[in-house]
């Protein structure tokens, strides 16, 4: 709205000449405080999770990667003595993610991360060098400009790929994908909230769904690597929006405080839902 009303001061005014009779805009302005558990939910799009898993800031990821390995000319050249002393050094690489150059990060920051994934390796798949748009360019000049471009849009995917997959491997040790569902289930159907999976969530393991692979794997509890914030959003979406009885509040409680989880925050959402009922 700021930004609308700096490009035009007038942009809610009614068009000159409309007949008084006319629908004027309307302004709504809501109070947050009652969208808490929304706002707590775990996202599944692809920047919130680079946000979350990869501590995206100022449109930039680091990554800790473990340098190439060597060459076969490098490795003869090191073992001239007699001996090979392989020692890996892990690095940090800093990666740019900007939506004014990166057309895929533009494109797919907002999808669901599968979405992203799948689109990925279509666009991969696809990937041609040609020379679309380049027409009335000199064949030289065309082909450079092309190459550029291939090279510019190559790296940019090799960058994505780097990225999803970090990111693959982080959302499946924090189980952050069945937190998405189970919190979705209770912000959708708050009355159908399924506790044996808070539990488990809150205890530190994830659920094994059945598969025609292994079906004996159903019901086996696996430990994750899931962070006590992790839990607390889980716990505070719970409190917020279904109704459990005190015995089973206070049992997941007991989970989360085990957890390590920082427990001051739910102390004050208490004393919030005291004063604004509204957000229960």
């Amino acid at each position: 709205i700021r930004a609308r009303l700096a490009a035009d001061p007038h942009a809610f005014r009614p068009p000159a000449g409309s007949p008084p009779s006319a629908q004027r805009p309307l302004l709504v302005i809501a109070d947050r405080t009652i969208d808490l558990p929304v706002m707590l939910h775990h996202a599944c799009d692809y920047q919130s999770l680079a946000l979350d898993c990869l501590g995206l800031h100022l449109n930039r990821v680091t990554l800790e990667e473990e340098p190439p390995a060597p060459t076969e000319q490098e490795k003869s050249e090191t073992g001239k003595n007699g001996t090979v002393e392989e020692k890996v050094v892990i690095r940090a690489v800093t990666y740019p993610l900007d939506k004014e150059v990166d057309s895929f990060w533009a494109e797919n920051a907002a999808q669901p991360f599968p979405n992203a994934v799948s689109n990925l390796q279509e666009t991969l798949t696809s990937q041609n060098d040609d020379t679309g748009g380049l027409e009335g360019l000199e064949e030289e000049d065309a082909l450079r400009l092309s190459n550029a471009r291939f090279a510019f849009e190559k790296r940019s995917l090799e960058t994505h790929a780097k990225l999803v997959t970090k990111l693959a491997g982080v959302i499946h040790q924090r189980a952050l994908d069945q937190f998405f569902e189970v919190e979705q289930r209770m912000l959708v159907a708050p009355s159908s909230v399924d506790l044996d999976a808070v539990e488990d969530l809150l205890s530190g393991f994830r659920v094994v769904e059945p598969d025609e692979e292994d079906a004996d794997a159903f019901g086996e509890r696996l430990p994750v690597a899931s962070t006590p914030h992790d839990r607390l959003r889980l716990f505070l979406i719970l409190y917020l929006r279904c109704s459990v009885d005190d015995d089973t509040l206070h049992h997941l409680f007991g989970k989360l405080k085990s957890g390590g989880a920082d427990l001051s925050v739910f102390k004050h959402l208490v004393e919030l839902a005291q004063r604004y009922p509204a957000i229960t």
